[in-house]
């Protein structure tokens, strides 16, 4: 079932649960950083492990929310659909869209010139944010892929053709892939051979698809497929642009 309002409430209260519970390791890890700089006796160390401990909380904080949230979404058998996934996917937006400069005591200010140091943790922090803005999405889409209910996907097989409504078009070697290995259409294992190109990663995963039992096993690849795919930043636009053709894909091999 969606979201109830209570149930936002609850997710909402625990992500800032889990934020207020990150701070205390996060500032053990700053003190630790601090430590280790003053003992190179440079100052330059200094600004980089505020950095770094900087970074290290953000990272720690999106992680354990996302960790928690994938776990508890599933425990409360929540229907993720487009409203779930936008609600979840925003919250994940609006930690890892702030700039978030770092604030030096007063001893490091005065000693220093910081704008350098200001300007190379913004861009790291940029960076940051991009690959778990990519992560969290991609987390609750592989969540949002499983547990879609697999409605009858209306179709008509023709000379081996197979329709797949609305719109996309595919081909099977049989009409019935309940037997031995179940057949990939051919633009399905055109489009997962070119984006898997060269990333021996995503080529072991589409071989796992390939070699696949049956056709539920099949569908769960392509999901972990996807879920690969959508943390690589030069594909991850590729692949959102053939979204829906998969998610039609795994409804036919799910049905």
């Amino acid at each position: 079932m969606p979201l109830s309002a209570d149930q936002k409430k609850h997710l909402q209260e625990n992500w800032q649960n889990i934020q207020m519970r990150t701070n205390g390791a996060a500032a053990e890890n700053q003190n630790d950083l601090l430590f280790r700089a003053r003992a190179k006796n440079n100052t330059a160390a200094i600004p980089a492990a505020y950095s770094e401990a900087a970074l290290f909380r953000l990272e720690t904080t999106v992680r354990n929310q996302l960790n928690w949230t994938v776990n508890e979404l599933d425990a409360m058998g929540v229907l993720v659909d487009d409203e779930v996934e936008k609600f979840v996917v925003q919250h994940f937006n609006v930690m890892t869209s702030m700039s978030m400069p770092i604030h030096f005591p007063p001893g490091v200010t005065a000693t220093m010139d910081i704008s350098a140091h200001q300007g190379a943790h913004a861009r790291a922090r940029m960076r940051m944010n991009n690959q778990l803005q990519r992560e969290a999405a991609s987390a609750i889409r592989s969540l949002k892929l499983r547990v879609r209910p697999t409605a009858p996907v209306p179709a008509v097989v023709i000379n081996n053709q197979f329709h797949n409504s609305p719109g996309a078009r595919s081909y099977y070697q049989s009409t019935d892939n309940s037997v031995n290995h179940p057949q990939l259409p051919a633009d399905a294992a055109a489009l997962i051979a070119n984006l898997s190109a060269g990333h021996p990663e995503l080529e072991a995963l589409s071989q796992r698809i390939r070699e696949a039992p049956d056709k539920k096993s099949m569908a769960e690849q392509i999901v972990g497929w996807v879920t690969a795919v959508s943390s690589i930043e030069t594909l991850a636009e590729k692949l959102r642009t053939v979204l829906p053709t998969i998610e039609g894909w795994i409804r036919h091999l799910s049905a």
